[in-house]
Parts: C-alpha cells; sequence; structure tokens
C-alpha cells in the first residue's frame, strides 16, 4: 500500500513515487533539464542536480529526489559521451595552430619574434605556425620551431604540451608548447620570415599588450609555464 503525506501546499503526495509514474511530457522535461544542467555544470554532480531539482520544484512536478538522482547516475554516461562527442566535432572543425616557448639554457630569457603581418603585426610573440593535414600535433610543432628559429628538436629539452588556447569566436585553437635549450645555439631567421628576439624574463611586464601580442595571453602562457618550470616539467 503507497504511503502518502501533504506538501507545503496541502496536497496529498504518493511518498514512494518513482520515475515510471511520472507522465511521459515530465519524463521528457527533467530529461531535458538533466542534458542542459550536465553540458553547463560537467562534472560537478552535485551543481548538476542542484540546477534540476530547482527546476522541478518551480515546475511543480512531484518526484523523490532519490528517484532523479538514480535516473541521472543511470543516464550520466550517456550525457557524458554526447559532450565529448560534441567537443570532438568542434575540435575537428577548428583551424588548428602551434606557438613554442623557448628558454634559454640558464632559464632567463624567453624567445620571440616580432611580427610582419596582422594581426598583431610589430608585436612580440611566440614563434609558432599552422598544422598541415596528416602531420602529428607534436611534430608540426618541431617543425615549426625549426623553420622559424633554426632549432631542431636536438637542440631543446622534450616539448612539454603546455595547453590549448581555444577560439571558437574565430574557429581557431592553439596549441601552447615549451621548452628549454640544452646548449647555446645560433638562430636562424626564417627567409622573409618574422625577427627574431630574445627577452629577459627579469621585468619584463608580459601583460603589456603594446609591446606583445596575444591580448594578454602572452602573460598567461608565461605564468602557467613559470609554474611548470619550477615542477621541472621540462
Amino acid at each position: 500500500m503507497s504511503k502518502h503525506f501533504r506538501g507545503a501546499d496541502g496536497s496529498l503526495l504518493k511518498a514512494d513515487k518513482r520515475w515510471s509514474d511520472l507522465s511521459n511530457k515530465q519524463k521528457e522535461k527533467i530529461a531535458g533539464w538533466m542534458r542542459e544542467a550536465f553540458q553547463k555544470h560537467y562534472p560537478d554532480d552535485e551543481a548538476v542536480l542542484d540546477e534540476v531539482f530547482q527546476r522541478i520544484e518551480k515546475c511543480g512536478i512531484w518526484i523523490p529526489d532519490w528517484e532523479v538522482i538514480k535516473r541521472y547516475h543511470a543516464k550520466k554516461s550517456k550525457y557524458q559521451k554526447a559532450l565529448e562527442s560534441k567537443k570532438a566535432e568542434e575540435e575537428s572543425a577548428l583551424k588548428r595552430y602551434n606557438i613554442i616557448m623557448v628558454y634559454s639554457p640558464d632559464n632567463s630569457k624567453l624567445l620571440f619574434c616580432k611580427r610582419k603581418k596582422s594581426p598583431y603585426i610589430g608585436k612580440l610573440n611566440f614563434p609558432g605556425g599552422k598544422w598541415e593535414e596528416g602531420e602529428a600535433f607534436i611534430d608540426a610543432a618541431y617543425r615549426e620551431l625549426k623553420e622559424e628559429t633554426g632549432i631542431d628538436r636536438g637542440s631543446v629539452t622534450p616539448l612539454y604540451h603546455l595547453m590549448d588556447l581555444t577560439y571558437y569566436n574565430t574557429n581557431n585553437l592553439i596549441e601552447c608548447y615549451v621548452c628549454r635549450l640544452t646548449k647555446e645555439v645560433e638562430l636562424v631567421q626564417e627567409a622573409g620570415g618574422n625577427e627574431l628576439e630574445w627577452v629577459g624574463i627579469e621585468g619584463t611586464d608580459f601583460g603589456n599588450t603594446e609591446i606583445f601580442a596575444g591580448d594578454g595571453n602572452i602573460l598567461h602562457c608565461f605564468l602557467i609555464a613559470q609554474h611548470c618550470r619550477d615542477k621541472n616539467l621540462f
């Protein structure tokens, strides 16, 4: 026999109500709220469920919390696969580039190039370039490093994949790598390419957008690289 209790408005509610007792319309609503909240808050399960509970309450649907939690965890892997598939599709459509941060052997300087073309013409940016179809991402970074600076992979510590910068507004993805020269080398500027320049780390404001490209991202990359350097990750 079902157990009942009175709601805040005095209505009689079924205490042992199950997901299967909901109408199809109610199930569709809650399932839609779960998908939306998952896309917004993943991987924070608590935040996902909090939003779903709020929307259920606002809509006046009665269902015990544990039934919603059970349903969410039963569907969570499906939501995750759908989210990962969507992300993979978005990333596959992005134009992919790379930048390479090169530290001097004593870690006191970073290598930059002065851009000859837009965007950021005349400003300092890290060496790098465009990924070519069929090329391994790491190989593209080594190739661009060699082409733009004359530095080969035997003269640096292994490239460490620091982060990716994704710009959906311009459909670009920029892979950021970092390394350190293991010996002094002679820089070789690419024919017709950007002028190369070493910049000392001490006292330099990498957030100065009058000098550096990237709308402040040079500073962000530098701070993350410094943190990784302190952990001897490259």
